[in-house]
């Protein structure tokens, strides 16, 4: 299990677009550090916290820790949590390009 106050590098992004895939959901973030990137978050985040659908992630502040060696990070939405049988993190994968639903390229 992960304690936030264990990781360092946390950085605050602005969930720009969300586009739903089959296994997942795939959000355009910005951030002042990283600028635009893709990243793509289990189903599991709406259920944790209680949002309807992805629309419901649209223009919401999430807390994206540093991406490990496999390209995953780690995503704790700036919001309040209804399910609380799980934890608050929610592990999202960084995605290239060439992998995005929509074709588009991150704007850097």
């Amino acid at each position: 299990m992960c304690e936030l106050k264990e990781m360092s590098g946390w950085q605050p992004a602005v969930v720009e677009r969300v586009i739903p895939r089959p296994d997942g959901l795939e959000l355009l973030l910005s951030d002042p550090e990283k600028g635009r990137r893709t990243l793509l978050s289990p189903h599991e985040l709406l259920t944790r916290y209680g949002l309807g659908d992805g629309s419901s992630v649209l223009e919401r502040v999430v807390f994206v820790g540093p991406e490990d060696e496999h390209g995953q990070v780690l995503l704790v939405p700036a919001a309040r949590r209804v399910d609380l049988s799980g934890r608050s993190i929610v592990r999202g994968s960084v995605i290239a390009e060439r992998e995005r639903a929509d074709g588009r390229q991150d704007l850097a």
